[in-house]
């Protein structure tokens, strides 16, 4: 689904707006320090089935879910990417300080973007393991809101009109 700018209301629903064109709409939201807010859309050349219209409003739910892991995340008003290579690094490290090993401290960790890094050094066990929950916590805290999201879908509005 694409996100498309402009829109003032939520308009869930499937219209028929051509001879071979149907038009999915899902959601609505307002990006920061903007008037006008967004929906997704996807365009079909074809009458879609409940199952694309289901995949594709899921697939969007999730692929923004994973987006807002990746990277909205801040700490210390600094960007905390979550690659899945990042994520496993961090708990791998917080399992081995919260079973006693401490060489791996003190850990460093790059926090901002990719143009102006910043070394986070955690020197302590308890500093690397409020960062670990912190991290955590966003991870979690999006996962609900994803799951929230889906459950809250009025498949009703999805039946198509003729």
């Amino acid at each position: 689904m694409n996100k498309i700018y402009g829109a003032t209301i939520r308009q869930d629903g499937v219209e028929h707006i051509g001879r071979k064109k149907w038009e999915l709409f899902y959601g609505y939201g307002q990006d920061e320090g903007q008037e006008s807010g967004w929906n997704w859309r996807q365009l079909f050349d074809h009458a879609p089935t409940k199952a694309e219209i289901q995949e594709s409003i899921l697939e969007a739910i999730d692929a923004e879910a994973q987006k807002k892991i990746l990277s909205g995340l801040t700490f210390n008003g600094l960007l905390v990417w979550l690659s899945a290579e990042n994520q496993r690094n961090y708990t791998a490290t917080a399992i081995r300080i919260q079973t006693g090993d401490t060489t791996v401290l003190p850990v460093s960790v790059k926090l901002g973007a990719d143009e102006a890094p910043v070394l986070q050094e955690f020197a302590t066990a308890g500093d690397f393991l409020a960062f670990f929950n912190t991290v955590n916590k966003h991870i979690s805290d999006t996962l609900a809101e994803a799951w929230k999201a889906k459950l809250s879908i009025d498949w009703d509005k999805y039946e198509l009109k003729e």
